[in-house]
């Protein structure tokens, strides 16, 4: 039991920010860069790699366990991460990217960020390793922890169907302001759409589905073009031979490593952000394009919890035939290109500030000057 005047320890799994730019590294970057405002705690950030940080965060510690560097991390984690929490007195423990440690920390509150359910619902989606490890770890971190947030409402359900009831705090990912301001002035419409895709180029991101309706429309004539930006190849050989060796009418390009700044021109300049993805935990992209851009979804249950806080979406289903998608495709586009545009109806909702005020609540850490941990969703 802690004394009243003493700090709590929160130790974080910082391996997400290793300098790769995918959602969870951008999730966990923030959630690092809101908590110290928020929280009366001492926070290390722990990793068996280096980590790599815009700036140094004033009052974060960075533990970087180098000599471990040569194993997987989630063997890491479990093997050593025990030793390193009773090493630090820490009192509680974050695992941002899905699981815990296998071994209970005697007096460390367990809490852990879960994302989605991939490595049940699209298995093969996963690196063997991966697959491996959260067929292991993911369900016993379910049980084992003191506490569970997930990303969305869907996730929370699907975590309560699939793994059984636990209490579960929602925090929804938040929008960056600063990187991901919306125009003030509506501007007009390419004068032939161009497309934008925002993410990486594994199966269930379901791109195949979407370069069908780029073939199809272009088949004649360049009706549409088609920008992709992604810094994921693993799994994508026969996706990147395929945009490589595209001849056919329609501009197709493939831009890797965008920067936040260049991302956000890619967003205005989009005719529509396009996401067919089979199945997401939550979809970051579609809150970076809101009142940006127009966006064409999948229709899946996340999207359509989002779209109750992002006017405008257009869907489409994916999972029909070709001809099918690239009818109701064409519709969708062509109300896009004569509506008002997109909008974020609910900006506090999806606050970095917000999320992190509900994974502190969700681990019980008391706020600085007494702030009330409140949180929407």
């Amino acid at each position: 039991m802690l004394d009243k005047h003493e700090k709590p320890t929160l130790l974080l799994d910082a391996r997400p920010l290793d300098g790769g730019q995918n959602g969870i590294a951008r999730v966990v970057s923030m959630l690092v860069r809101e908590l110290p405002a928020l929280v009366r705690a001492r926070i290390i950030l722990l990793s068996n790699r280096a980590v790599v940080l815009e700036a140094p965060i004033e009052s974060v510690e960075v533990h970087e366990d180098l000599a471990w560097s040569h194993i997987p991390g989630n063997l890491w984690l479990t093997l050593r991460v025990p030793y390193l929490l009773r090493k630090m007195n820490a009192t509680h423990f974050f695992g941002t990217q899905h699981l815990l440690p296998m071994i209970r920390t005697v007096g460390v509150h367990y809490g852990v960020l879960m994302h989605d359910i991939v490595h049940i619902k699209f298995p093969d989606s996963m690196k063997w390793s991966n697959r491996l490890s959260s067929q292991i770890l993911f369900s016993r971190s379910y049980r084992i922890a003191d506490s569970i947030v997930a990303v969305s409402n869907t996730t929370r359900q699907d975590l309560q169907d699939a793994l059984g009831y636990r209490d579960i705090t929602v925090a929804y990912p938040g929008l960056d302001s600063s990187r991901f301001t919306a125009k003030n002035t509506r501007r007009k419409h390419n004068d032939t759409p161009r497309l934008l895709y925002v993410g990486s180029l594994d199966p269930r991101k379901n791109l195949t589905a979407l370069l069908d309706v780029f073939e199809f429309l272009n088949q004649k004539s360049r009706v549409i073009d088609l920008v992709i930006c992604s810094g994921n190849q693993w799994q994508a050989g026969a996706l990147l031979s395929r945009i490589d060796s595209y001849s056919g009418f329609g501009k197709l390009a493939l831009l890797r490593n965008v920067s936040d700044a260049e991302l956000a021109q890619h967003l205005h300049d989009a005719d529509a952000l396009v996401f067919p993805s089979k199945y997401e935990g939550f979809g970051l992209p579609l809150l970076e394009a809101a009142g940006r851009t127009e966006i064409i979804a999948n229709d899946i249950p996340v999207f359509r919890e989002l779209s109750d806080y992002i006017s405008g979406i257009e869907f489409v289903d994916f999972s029909a035939s070709p001809a099918d998608i690239a009818q109701q495709f064409n519709n969708a586009l062509m109300r896009c290109m004569n509506k008002e545009g997109t909008e974020l109806t609910d900006p506090m909702r999806f606050s970095w500030r917000q999320f992190a005020k509900g994974i502190a609540r969700a681990l019980a850490i008391d706020a600085k000057n007494d702030q009330v941990l409140d949180i929407q969703g």
